[in-house]
């Protein structure tokens, strides 16, 4: 993959990241900034760079003197960095859902009903949550999910199949009674899609540690 010239830092945090979260890249193992460096013709800074924001996000260890590492995550970290998630977008949920964009809400179920494809539906269900934290109009909050998003990615390309497809009915579930203002009932899905998405991420970092 090559690199363009522009904002070249973030499109090599996103390709690193792309990589850990894909686990391209194991938990626990090196990564090699000098091999991504010649892959994509660039220095080693901008490699540098990301890894350092990567690290600040809590996807990397920088071992002094030894070099950047994959973080590994215990079953418990998995659960509590969730739990948070769960924290974020449900109390925006019950606080702020009338502020929530109706019409990118129904843009967004349309792309969603429309696609079968998994890795668009990971586009999708990332707009759909920026969406109810951004209704929030908080921008302390939305700055510190951002913060964890990262975190909050985890497990997300490792899931089968079938669980791609359940997702794509939860997220449909969640934003239909978005748009019908229903709060208990929006909170009740989110929920259960959130609490689901849990014990995938844990599974997948079971089987593949």
């Amino acid at each position: 993959m090559g690199i363009n010239t522009d904002s070249v830092n973030k499109q090599v945090y996103n390709l690193i990241k792309k990589d850990i979260l894909e686990r391209k890249i194991k938990p626990g193992e090196r990564i090699d900034t000098k091999s991504i460096a010649e892959e994509n013709d660039i220095s080693v800074m901008p490699v540098r760079n990301a890894l350092q924001k990567l690290t600040t996000n809590g996807l990397v260890i920088n071992r002094e003197r030894v070099g950047f590492f994959v973080r590994s995550f215990t079953e418990q970290e998995l659960c509590e960095i969730l739990d948070v998630r769960r924290m974020f977008e449900l109390y925006c949920v019950q606080n702020y859902l009338a502020n929530i964009d109706k019409r990118g809400i129904e843009a967004l179920l349309a792309k969603i009903e429309d696609t079968q494809a998994g890795i668009l539906l990971d586009v999708l269900d990332h707009e759909m949550h920026a969406m109810i934290i951004n209704a929030s109009n908080n921008e302390f909050l939305i700055k510190e999910y951002r913060k964890m998003e990262a975190l909050f990615s985890l497990g997300l390309y490792g899931g089968s199949l079938e669980n791609v497809n359940i997702a794509k009915g939860e997220h449909i579930a969640i934003l239909r009674a978005i748009l019908d203002n229903d709060v208990e009932q929006t909170t009740t899905y989110l929920r259960k899609h959130l609490e689901r998405a849990q014990r995938e991420v844990v599974d997948i970092y079971k089987k593949h540690p």
